[in-house]
């Protein structure tokens, strides 16, 4: 495929200037958008602001290299969530502490708030330090704890407060969230405006925003629950800024944000049930947040269901169209009901 892969957002993390004949044009892409973000960080841009240039020159160098908005979407998205991800971080004080906050497992940060709340002494040495992640089933390199450790340590008094490290912990993990937020924003209004100019109608550009939004969410390890209802949000944005009404415009954030939560569903293994589930939370979710009635969001949370098991059970390919057409509807039925519609209304 012409379209990037995650595994090619892993080469191009490494190396931008990866020249591979399959890659090198989506690759240049890239390049094309964090120098032009490099630059006007420089200058003295926020890094919303330089991101939103790195998504901007990514899909005009896209166009320049006849890519289609379809065929663009992932290059933009990675293009702004690697500038998102590096230029938020520029001045962060603890970088090595926020690299250990994206790879925490939710568990793992609960547990060491919970061992936070619990010492007497908020004051520890590093081999302390090291003891109680390890307790909690994480371990680092021995040069990574001393790193983190110095970070929390600046005087080198021996001792750093654990609670201060928790703080830092949050700190890093709201870092990347305010850059997935930007990346998912940046990526999502440049897919639309692109896919406007080549004379996509409105609805579908949006759709595409809204895919674009989420690719940039998860590429910065935004939970795939967060990814979804970002892509809404980012689809119903675009689509008001091209004049859409508000229904409309929630109306494709709930299809956006099912769509995505689907998908993520399905990969991960889930069933038919609980694939609809998902997908109908997420779509519920953002109708409301794009100014839905309760009533208007239980109708999308239920297609958004509908959809979302009958596509995994065909993608399953064990059942015929008729039975897969039977599972969505029976999926959306069943969420209707759930959101509180009447039996009839449902059906």
């Amino acid at each position: 495929p012409r379209h990037p892969q995650p595994d090619m957002a892993e080469e191009l993390a490494v190396d931008p200037g990866i020249v591979d004949e399959q890659h090198d044009v989506h690759a240049r892409v890239v390049n094309a958008g964090e120098a032009a973000a490099d630059a006007e960080f420089e200058a003295g841009a926020d890094f919303v602001t330089a991101t939103r240039v790195a998504a901007d020159v990514s899909a005009k160098a896209a166009a320049e290299y006849s890519l289609i908005p379809h065929e663009a979407l992932e290059t933009i998205a990675l293009a702004a969530t690697r500038t998102a991800l590096k230029l938020s971080s520029a001045k962060d004080p603890t970088p090595t502490v926020s690299e250990v906050a994206r790879i925490l497992s939710p568990e793992w940060l609960k547990q060491l708030k919970a061992e936070s709340r619990r010492r007497r002494n908020d004051e520890i040495t590093l081999n302390e330090f090291k003891s109680i992640f390890k307790k909690v089933g994480f371990d680092m390199a021995e040069e990574d704890w001393r790193r983190v450790f110095a970070e929390m340590n600046p005087d080198h008094a021996g001792r750093i407060s654990f609670r201060e490290f928790n703080r830092a912990l949050d700190d890093g993990q709201q870092l990347d969230r305010d850059a997935a937020e930007a990346a998912a924003e940046a990526a999502g209004s440049a897919i639309m405006q692109a896919a406007i100019a080549v004379g996509h109608p409105l609805q579908e550009s949006a759709e595409l925003a809204g895919q674009a939004a989420v690719r940039a969410a998860i590429f910065a390890n935004l939970p795939s629950n967060q990814a979804a209802r970002l892509a809404g949000s980012v689809a119903a944005k675009v689509a008001m800024d091209q004049g859409a009404e508000r229904s409309l415009a929630a109306e494709i954030a709930a299809a956006s944000a099912g769509d995505a939560a689907g998908k993520a569903a399905i990969e991960a293994g889930l069933s038919p049930e609980q694939i609809a589930e998902e997908a109908g939370t997420a779509a519920s979710l953002a109708a409301v947040d794009a100014g839905s009635t309760a009533q208007q969001a239980a109708e999308a949370g239920a297609r958004a269901a509908g959809t979302a098991a009958g596509q995994a059970v065909v993608d399953a390919g064990n059942c015929s169209v008729a039975k897969a057409a039977e599972v969505a509807s029976k999926a959306a039925v069943k969420a209707a009901k759930a959101s509180g519609l009447p039996p009839h209304q449902a059906a």
